[in-house]
Formats: C-alpha cells, structure tokens, sequence
C-alpha cells in the first residue's frame, strides 16, 4: 500500500483513541461563593464557613479530557446504503472526505488528559481577617502537540515528484503523576482588598518528556525523513528499557514481581506557588486574578533517556483496507527503535505544570443572590499558550442550594455550555459542576459519544461547613 494510505489509516486511529479519556479543568468554581474549595480558583477566595473539612478521598474528584481540533462528528457521517444506515469514518471504503477535512485544520492538535483526587483538606477562619487551608491531593496532567502540517503530509501524503519539507519542532509531549500537599493562606485588608497565597510540595511518581530541537521532516512520494536532535525522558516505576549491543532499543522491560508500593515512591521533587486577589471596587462589583501551578517538579534521574541517533527513515507499509492481517504498527515501531539509541548516564530532568492565569469581574444584584461575570482564563503548559473566555450567571437564592451557568469560548468551539449545583444540606456540602456538557449523542454499535464535544471535565466533592458567617445586607 502506498505510504499516503496507511498514513490515514493510522492518524485516524489514533485520533479516535484521543477521543476517548481526554478537557480542562471547570471554571464554574471561580464565582461559586458557596463553595468551600473555591480557594483552588482563587487562594484570595474565603469560603462562608468558618471551618470546612473535606471527606477523606471524596472531598473532590476531577477528571478531564479533550483536544482541540476534532468532534465524533467530525470524523464520522451517516451513510445510507440498501435502505440501511450505518455510521462509518469520513476516510474509509464508503466515504472520502480528504479535502474538505484538511481544510478545516488551520492550527496544531492538541491532546490533553488530567485527573485530581483531594485525599485531605480542610480550611479554617481565624477572627475576620485570617482564613488557612491544607490539602493533600493526587494528579495528573499530561499534553500531547501535533503541528498542523503533520494532518496534510498524513493524510494527503506526496504528488509525485513533489519533495516535502517543513519544522516540527512544536511536537511535543509531557505526562506527569504526581502528588500534592499544599498550606494555603488569606487575609483580608481593610474592606475592599483580600490577598492570598498558597504553597505546595509536590511529591514527584512518574513523568514520560520529550525534548525535541531542530527536528524537520523531508518527505516524498517513496519515503519520508525525520531529521534532528531529540530526547525522550521517562521516570516511571518498574521499567527498564533493554538496549542491543549497538544501544538501539531491544525492548521495554516491566518488573511485574514489583511490591504495590514501588508504584507510588517519590521519583521526583518540587515547588509550586499560587498568587490571588479581590477587590470590592464598589458595592455590587467585585474583581479578582490569580496565578496557579506556578511550579516544576525535578527527577532525580531518568530510567529512561532515548537519544535520537539517526534518521527516522518511513517507507510506508502494504495494507489493504479490510486486511487485518498486516501489523503495521509493529513496523513503524521497529522503524522508530533504529533511529533511538539507549542512554544509561541516568542523568535528571525538571518538568513544569500547567500554569494558569484568571481574571475575572462579577456585577452582583438582588443582595448578593444574583451575580453575572467575565472570566479569562490563560493556559501555559508543553510549550503551548492558549486562552478561555467565560460568561457566567450565577444564582445563589438560598444558602443550602446555588447554581451557576456558564458560557465557555475555547478549546477551538464557541457552543460550550458550563454548570455548576452546590448543596449544603445543613453542615454537608456537595457539589457538581462539568465544562462543556454534551446535548447530543451518537451510537457506533452499543458504544454512545458526545458528537458536537472535543472536550469535556466533570468534578464532584463532598465537604462538611460548619460556622456560616451572618448574611450581610448588601456586598
């Protein structure tokens, strides 16, 4: 098979495994006064209570996934044949879409999974003017940067004659699973000014980097060439990489004897820093900014270092579709095993977390029960910038129940609908909130997907308060 098939057989696949565990974390939590964590929006933000202490490992759960360019129903139609209707790729036997699809990627992909588990937290008021917290969570984050160029050189591969050449050097991936323990700390400053501050340690478990420079490909009709310096650093318990005599790679080893444990030892070890502040400009009109995961965690040394040692040469593969037979996938994997040598000096790396910058407005009315805001948010993480922009309605008739509604304008879409519900049910509060809710659903054989959603996050906590704070007439 010509190299410009199997290159679309390939991208779609793994664009199809994307799909499924992939978003950004809720900005619903940044107006939700309610809210006893609000703290992680804002470490200026106090809660209402004077004491709050989460469950013990449900306190709070957040997942989320996603990626930039592409929705199910981006990648599959609806066809009608013989009266029956089936859902098939937009590349396949019975559809070809080529064209139109390329034409719509107009910027690089990007790939992201996160995961947040608050083990322990808890957070108390001392007079007015002094709130502390502390909270021990587990995480995740990780990001994966496509370029562009590589979705027309996959999909639509050479003319003939034609010699391709572009940079990649935006090609880029990081994972990172780490733990957390954080001792946060507000103070209010006269009537208008709230100040806040929160330090972390963070408790590196594994971590997969790749450090690529001056990486180009060359390409034509019989072949193509990654060219370029590249390193690939792993720090994850029990595997070890065995390399041949010549130091390419023989195989990726995993000690399935290890004891539990070993999965959770600390690897690495950093800081990080979160900045906030509020300012009641007047009455009903309230501003805010922070900065969060300001920090880098660093390994002490990499089990696993893969230097680029030679050219990464691609001859494509003969397949022919409906033919399961071949594995081409364990050809382009012994292609990249050649063009990796084994580098054993164990030598460390840093890696950073995914910053992150609010700034937010909100106008409250009816004393405080009714607020509308603005909220921009700035990701900075894997050498990639991108930005979120949020319009939120924020309705807190009673204390024992408030919502918020949030329009979100990012990750590529301009039709992502935000909530948020918050109860305290006496002293418990529990809390749901997800980020790009998905109204519509399609169905390949028993499996159901979001077909509009390219990402989606969903958190849900349960916490105790105890020691409202008296309601004020007017904010």
């Amino acid at each position: 098979m010509k190299l410009k098939s199997i290159s679309k057989l390939i991208f779609a696949s793994a664009i199809l495994s994307s799909m499924h565990a992939n978003a950004q974390t809720s900005g619903t939590l940044f107006f939700d006064s309610y809210n006893p964590r609000q703290h992680w929006e804002n470490p200026a933000n106090t809660p209402e209570g004077k004491f709050y202490i989460g469950m013990p490992a449900l306190s709070n759960i957040s997942v989320a996934g996603g990626n930039k360019l592409f929705a199910f129903d981006d990648l599959f139609r609806n066809i009608t044949r013989d009266s029956v209707t089936r859902t098939v790729p937009i590349i396949s036997e019975d559809l070809d879409e080529t064209d139109n699809f390329i034409n719509r990627i107009k910027f690089n992909e990007r790939l992201n999974a996160s995961y947040r588990i608050n083990l322990i937290e808890c957070g108390f008021r001392i007079k007015d003017e002094h709130y502390f917290t502390f909270g021990i969570s587990n995480r995740m984050e990780s990001m994966v940067i496509v370029p562009n160029q590589f979705f027309k050189l996959f999909f639509n591969g050479m003319s003939n004659h034609e010699v391709y050449d572009f940079n990649i050097n935006k090609l880029s991936a990081t994972a990172n699973i780490f733990s957390e323990v954080d001792l946060g700390y507000s103070r209010t400053i006269g009537e208008k000014l709230n100040v806040g501050g929160k330090l972390k340690l963070l408790f590196g478990h594994g971590s997969l980097q790749t450090k690529l420079q001056d990486l180009k490909v060359t390409g034509s009709e019989h072949e193509w060439c990654i060219k370029g310096e590249g390193d690939i650093y792993g720090s994850i318990p029990n595997v070890k990489v065995i390399a041949n005599n010549d130091k390419t790679i023989k195989e990726f080893r995993i000690d399935d004897d290890a004891e539990a444990t070993s999965w959770v030892q600390r690897r690495g070890f950093g800081l990080g820093l979160d900045l906030g502040a509020t300012y009641q400009v007047f009455d009903n009109l309230k501003v805010a900014a922070s900065l969060l995961d300001f920090g880098f965690i660093k390994y002490k040394e990499a089990n696993i270092h893969l230097k680029k040692a030679n050219d990464f040469i691609f001859k494509g593969i003969d397949y022919e579709i409906g033919n399961d037979s071949t594995d081409f996938l364990k050809e382009i994997g012994e292609d990249l095993e050649k063009a990796y040598e084994v580098d054993n000096s164990l030598e460390g790396y840093t890696t950073h977390l995914s910053l992150k910058f609010n700034l937010g407005a909100e106008y409250n009315f009816w004393e405080n029960r009714v607020g509308v805001g603005v909220l921009s948010r700035t990701h900075i993480f894997c050498r990639s910038l991108w930005e979120e922009f949020y319009i939120t309605a924020n309705f807190r008739p009673f204390r024992w129940v408030s919502t918020s509604l949030a329009y979100n304008i990012g990750n590529g879409q301009w039709n992502n609908l935000n909530a948020a519900l918050d109860f305290n049910l006496g002293p418990v509060n529990l809390y749901f909130a997800m980020d790009n809710i998905p109204f519509r659903l399609g169905k390949i054989n028993d499996a159901v997907f979001p077909i509009k959603t390219r990402s989606i996050s969903f958190s849900t906590g349960m916490a105790f308060v105890m020691g409202y704070k008296e309601k004020k007439e007017s904010h």
